[in-house]
């Protein structure tokens, strides 16, 4: 009968499978670029100056070779405050200036003439300044009414940042009331002296 016997050989086949179980993968995707900002502060220096010039044009400052400059009453005096910074958005200012017969800006005969930014006296001036580094102002000689040979200038000054519209420089002149809104710190600043002056008897 067909179908019940066969002649051929009986094969036998033994099939193995084998496959990969490490295998990297791969995506592609955009990123999405944000900036990381934070800010970092740390200590520096500022060089203040302060000088005295012979004519309001201010080309020709007085030396050290100079000093004791000789001076009338009622002569005026001009001078500039600076600060050397490479830093274009600094701006200086003048928070307090007085005379001494010392060098001492703590002795106790002292005449004050700008105080918190305004000039409390007529014998000064600010005087047009176009670099906001620079400070420019005119003083009428003076002296004591007891009379002693020598006077020094002091100035205290502050550095700030030009568009900090919090500063004090940006503040400028604050009167009585305004100063106590303020609650101005009594230390702050750089301590500037200039002179001796001696002065000319008429």
């Amino acid at each position: 009968m067909k179908g019940v016997v066969t002649w051929a050989s009986t094969v036998e086949i033994h099939v193995v499978c084998k496959y990969v179980k490490h295998r990297w993968v791969g995506h592609s995707f955009t990123p999405v670029v944000d900036k990381i900002r934070f800010r970092e502060e740390r200590l520096g220096n500022f060089s203040f100056k302060m000088q005295q010039f012979k004519t309001e044009n201010f080309v020709n400052p007085y030396s050290k070779k100079d000093f004791p400059v000789a001076v009338k009453v009622r002569d005026k005096m001009y001078f500039l405050l600076s600060v050397d910074s490479k830093d274009e958005d600094v701006k200086l200012f003048a928070k307090t200036c007085k005379a001494t017969t010392t060098p001492s800006p703590k002795d106790p005969i002292q005449f004050l003439f700008i105080s918190n930014g305004c000039p409390v006296s007529h014998s000064v001036k600010f005087l047009p300044c176009q670099n906001p580094k620079e400070i420019r102002l005119s003083l009428k000689a003076f002296q004591f009414l007891k009379i002693l040979p020598q006077i020094y200038l002091h100035c205290k000054l502050t550095a700030c940042h030009s568009q900090d519209t919090t500063s004090r420089c940006t503040n400028g002149c604050l009167r009585s009331d305004e100063r106590r809104k303020k609650r101005e710190e009594a230390d702050d600043g750089y301590q500037l002296t200039a002179g001796p002056f001696q002065y000319v008897l008429q």
